[in-house]
């Protein structure tokens, strides 16, 4: 009989986010929509320090890398001016950037 093993990915993907690609100046950023509006990685402090998906092509390859971290601590600070996007100010992009 085969021995039962149990695994974990590394890289588990994100569950309950609702991804968006953004343009602007011809350059894709990721974005994920909630209640404050769209978080943008290009616009989060944490984001240049730590690895964390900045277009959707990098959480399909990859998966979450810290980013639901990223976007629950965003949500619960208070200085997250910036942060977050009025939706009636983005472009969006393609669903996917990259083949």
């Amino acid at each position: 009989m085969g021995r039962k093993v149990s695994f974990r990915l590394p890289n588990e993907m994100p569950k309950g986010m609702t991804f968006v690609t953004m343009r602007k100046k011809g350059e894709y950023s990721l974005g994920v929509k909630t209640e404050k509006g769209t978080w943008t990685s290009k616009r989060g402090p944490d984001c240049s320090e730590k690895t964390v998906p900045v277009i959707i092509d990098d959480v399909i390859r990859h998966g979450d890398q810290g980013l639901s971290g990223l976007v629950r601590t965003a949500l619960k600070s208070k200085n997250s001016k910036g942060i977050f996007l009025d939706e009636s100010s983005i472009e969006f992009g393609p669903c996917v950037t990259e083949s």
